[in-house]
C-alpha cells in the first residue's frame, strides 16, 4: 500500500467537502499492519484539519504521528500552526499564544524552523499577542529565519493603525533585503 496514494485519496476526499469520510479512510488506514506509515498521510491529513481550523484534531493527529516514529517536517509545523490560526475555538483562543510558542520552539529542535514555520507561527500569535509582543517576535532587524513578503504583511497589518514611525523600520527593512512588495504585502503596505 502506497502512503502517498492514500495521502492523494484523502486530500481529494477533502477538497470535496467530505473532511469526515477523509478522516474515516485515515482511521482505517491506521488499522492496517501492512501499511507504511509515512509522513505524507500523516501531512495531509494534518493539513486538511489545518484547513478546516480543527486545531485539537490536528494535534491529536501528529500525536499518533510521533507515537508510530515518523518525523516530522516542515510542512507537518506548517499545517499545525495553520490550524491554530484558523481555530474558532474561544477555550483554547486564551492558549493560543502559549500553543503557538511551543510548537514553534518543538519545530525549531527539530530543524524545522523555516520561514514558513516562523510565519504560520506570527500569524497564529497575531490573534491575541499584543503589539510589542509581535515586535519581540520579530524585529524590524531579524535575519533568521529570513524573512519573506508574509511574514512583512503579517506584521504590517497589525501596526495599520500606529503612527508611521512604527511601521517605517519595517519598511526600511523589506526594502533593505529587496522583498517583493506585491499580493499580501501589498495591500498590508495600503492599510498603512
Amino acid at each position: 500500500d502506497d502512503p502517498y496514494l492514500h495521502s492523494i485519496r484523502i486530500k481529494q476526499m477533502a477538497l470535496k467537502g467530505d473532511l469526515e469520510r477523509a478522516l474515516h479512510y485515515f482511521e482505517q488506514r491506521l488499522t492496517e499492519k501492512r501499511i507504511v506509515y509515512d509522513k505524507a498521510i500523516f501531512n495531509t491529513v494534518i493539513d486538511v484539519l489545518g484547513h478546516a481550523g480543527r486545531f485539537r484534531q490536528a494535534e491529536q493527529v501528529y500525536e499518533e504521528m510521533r507515537r508510530r516514529a515518523v518525523q516530522p517536517d516542515d510542512f507537518t509545523f506548517s499545517s499545525l500552526l495553520l490550524a491554530l490560526t484558523k481555530n474558532e475555538d474561544e477555550e483554547l483562543g486564551r492558549e493560543t499564544a502559549t500553543i503557538a510558542l511551543r510548537l514553534y520552539e518543538t519545530a525549531v529542535g527539530f530543524g524545522c524552523g523555516s520561514v514558513a514555520v516562523f510565519n504560520n507561527m506570527l500569524a497564529a500569535m497575531s490573534k491575541v499577542a499584543t503589539l510589542p509582543q509581535l515586535k519581540k517576535l520579530f524585529p524590524p532587524d531579524m535575519s533568521d529565519p529570513r524573512p519573506d513578503k508574509y511574514t512583512y504583511s503579517i506584521v504590517l497589518r497589525q501596526l495599520k493603525r500606529e503612527p508611521f514611525t512604527e511601521w517605517l523600520p519595517y519598511y526600511n527593512q523589506l526594502i533593505k533585503n529587496s522583498v517583493p512588495i506585491d499580493g499580501p504585502l501589498m495591500t498590508a503596505l495600503l492599510l498603512c
